[in-house]
Order: structure tokens, then sequence, then C-alpha cells
């Protein structure tokens, strides 16, 4: 898990020099309210680094963050919390290039799209595996 918080330290910069003046001083996107401790930047660094390492359940991902390493990422929200806050701040992380040089693995452009047309693939491979299987 050192890994994944060295890395999530790393792709939470490249955040900031991408999200340019659409957050504020403190990473969050304006907005009326309680200012949040946790910003809206390290959310969506959050996100990419879960999806970079293929962590799909977000309960695995605070399971692991609160057991293992529960003080190396300070102010750390709830599930509830980052889930809806992920929502709110998706558009912020559309398009962030995340390469081999930050991550270690082959160049990785982390978007949702890319994620949906994953997803489409792997159900259609398993659709055909099924008929093939059954149809013998």
């Amino acid at each position: 898990m050192h890994n994944f918080i060295a890395k999530f330290r790393k792709i939470l910069e490249i955040c900031k020099q991408y999200a340019g003046n659409q957050v504020n001083e403190k990473g969050n996107v304006p907005r009326r309210g309680v200012v949040p401790t946790f910003s809206d930047l390290e959310v969506v660094a959050l996100s990419i680094t879960a999806e970079a390492f293929s962590i799909d359940s977000e309960n695995y991902l605070f399971v692991r963050l609160n057991s293992e390493c529960p003080n190396a990422i300070p102010n750390l929200i709830t599930r509830r919390q980052y889930n809806q806050r992920r929502k709110l701040t998706r558009l912020l992380g559309e398009n962030i290039p995340i390469t081999d040089a930050v991550l270690g693995f082959k160049p990785l452009i982390v978007s949702l799209f890319t994620r949906f047309y994953l997803l489409a693939n792997n159900i259609m491979y398993f659709t055909c595996l099924f008929q093939s299987f059954y149809t013998k």
C-alpha cells in the first residue's frame, strides 16, 4: 500500500497542474457551503490511482487504506462522501494523461469512456463463452 500512497501523491501533483483555474487555492471546485478538508483534487487523484491499480471496489480500497496505512492520507473521507464527491468532480478528472513515468506501467489515459468500453468488451466476450459452452 506504500506504493499506492506514493503514486497517489504523484498523481495529485499532476492533477494540480491540469486543473488550472477550475479549482481554488485549496484544490476545491468553488461552491457554497463548508470547505472540505479533503479537497476535490484529492478525490480525483484517489479515483485515478485506484483505477490505475485496478481496484474496482471502493469498499476494498477503503478497507485497505484504513487498515494498512491509516495515517498516510490525512483527512481521508468516508466511502459515502467519496462516491458523492466523485460524481460532482467527474469532469475535473477527465482526460488527465497518466504515463509510465508516473506509474511504472504502460501509458494510460484514464477516462470514463475507456472504462465503459472495456467493460462492454468483457461482457461481450463472456457472453460468447457462455453461448459456446451451452450450445455444445
